[in-house]
């Protein structure tokens, strides 16, 4: 890719979360630094990315600390949290990046499969019906609640988890409801 091209995407990120520019995006600050560091620190390792970016797939901007390129990193989507990608690089050779995928609350791992754990209240545990939340890629989601359902059950949501790059479809995404009192 060519310099100017980098310089400007750059330059659009810039402009998207400089936090003079978004007053009212409490995270602007906290992303512009990130963008900052990964600009100020040339050689990264380590690359983290949200969690709708590992269903995805996305792009991440580096700059080669041997011939000062700017690189764009292809990251596919598919991606495992602390997975290792080699790119190839026609100026330096291979760049080994290490991928951490930032969960967003109530999401965890149990070993390669994606959990969201949701408080419900144990009056709709008791009765059932339907209960609407955001998907790890951010789409809305529903999940039908069986009447006289328990505490820590959990629930499989086909095709709604992490990509499988295997078997070229999404895994499945696992609700564990977890009863609260209101």
């Amino acid at each position: 890719m060519a310099n100017n091209a980098s310089r400007s995407t750059y330059l659009n990120l810039v402009k998207a979360t400089h936090p003079d520019l978004h007053p009212n995006d409490p995270q602007a600050e906290e992303k512009f630094k990130k963008l900052q560091e990964t600009k100020d620190n040339y050689y990264k390792t380590i690359i983290s990315i949200s969690l709708a970016e590992s269903i995805s797939g996305c792009e991440r901007y580096y700059i080669d600390p041997e011939s000062k390129q700017n690189l764009v990193l292809n990251i596919p989507k598919g991606i495992k949290h602390n997975q290792i990608i080699i790119f190839k690089n026609a100026v330096t050779g291979t760049i080994s990046v290490k991928i951490l995928i930032e969960l967003p609350n109530h999401y965890c791992f149990s070993g390669s499969e994606l959990v969201l754990t949701i408080p419900i209240s144990y009056i709709s545990l008791y009765f059932g019906g339907i209960h609407h939340f955001v998907g790890p890629d951010n789409k809305r989601l529903k999940i039908i609640i069986p009447k006289k359902a328990k505490s820590g059950t959990i629930y499989k949501l086909p095709n709604n988890g992490l990509w499988n790059s295997t078997t070229n479809e999404r895994d499945p995404l696992y609700i564990r409801l977890i009863g609260k009192i209101i």
